[in-house]
């Protein structure tokens, strides 16, 4: 997706101690605030990887508005991650996060304009 599309949220989030790195773009519908398509990029382990594909299937369909009740818990435990990484869920969430502020902010820059 472009990740300048003024219906499109970009985030990305790192692990740097472990090497992984997520990148999580939703497209929403700017008259229903329905999540249309997520879809991300993952480089690190098979969790992170898993943790990205799980969020981006969880989001697709629902309401923004919703879209951060996925949580990082209920990643990792549909994953059944291991304590050592669960990181990946959170990195995920974290992705997830900035993908709908920046879809946030271009809504209200369009707003305001």
């Amino acid at each position: 997706m472009p990740a300048g599309a003024e219906d499109v949220g970009t985030g990305r989030a790192e692990a740097p101690r472990h090497g992984d790195v997520t990148r999580l773009q939703v497209r929403v519908d700017p008259g229903t605030g329905i999540i249309r398509d997520a879809r991300f990029k993952a480089f690190g382990c098979s969790f992170a990887i898993a943790s990205a594909d799980l969020v981006a299937d969880r989001v697709t369909g629902r309401a923004l508005a919703s879209a951060l009740e996925v949580t990082a818990d209920e990643v990792g435990a549909a994953l059944e991650l291991p304590a050592a990484k669960w990181y990946c869920a959170e990195l995920a969430y974290d992705a997830l996060r900035a993908a709908v502020a920046d879809y946030e902010t271009k809504r209200d820059a369009q707003i305001e304009t």
